[in-house]
């Protein structure tokens, strides 16, 4: 294992629980509340339309806003970057080693990647979620089961992309400086 995965290790903990306490709710609340809850009256159709176009708002809101806050917070860091050998490059006779763009402190870097991943990470998680209760509403409401569970599961779908992994915290931060974090 290399000593990134070592540094991000730690900061990698919270956003997985909390990224699987998502996920796992998301699908039991609705299956408890579809086979559990009865309806206490008939199902209005219309609403399936009102939650749907409310769904289809926070999907677009899942992927825009998030990616603008990231992008702006983004605009705020200063980090130092340096150059230096590249340990995987190789030399041939007379050539100059190769020169990598590395970080000058690894471990701001890798705390600064994760400061920047939170925020829009557990917006996006939320409002994927969002999706989801909006499927349990309606089989609460006594929406057919077989219209209502698409919306757990797409939002199970977009809370999957999300998948907290070194290369989702670190690239943002590696991609806008052109360094990579090395030990």
């Amino acid at each position: 294992m290399s000593s990134t995965q070592d540094a991000l290790a730690p900061f990698l903990m919270v956003p997985r629980v909390l990224w699987l306490a998502l996920m796992t709710t998301n699908i039991m609340a609705f299956t408890v509340v579809a086979l559990l809850v009865p309806p206490a009256a008939p199902f209005d159709p219309t609403l399936f339309y009102v939650f749907l176009v409310t769904s289809i708002g926070s999907g677009v809101a899942h992927v825009v806003i998030p990616a603008r806050l990231g992008a702006q917070h983004m605009q705020n860091i200063k980090l130092d970057t340096t150059e230096q050998a590249d340990p995987n490059g190789s030399v041939i006779f007379r050539d100059a080693a190769p020169m990598v763009r590395v970080f000058a402190d690894p471990a701001k870097a890798a705390r600064t990647a994760v400061a920047a991943f939170q925020t829009p990470f557990i917006l996006a998680m939320a409002l994927a979620e969002s999706i989801g209760l909006y499927g349990t509403v309606l089989a609460a409401m006594g929406c057919p089961i077989e219209q209502a569970v698409a919306f757990p599961l797409v939002a199970a779908l977009l809370m999957a992309r999300l998948f907290p992994t070194q290369k989702r915290v670190l690239g943002p931060v590696e991609a806008h400086f052109g360094a990579r974090l090395q030990a």
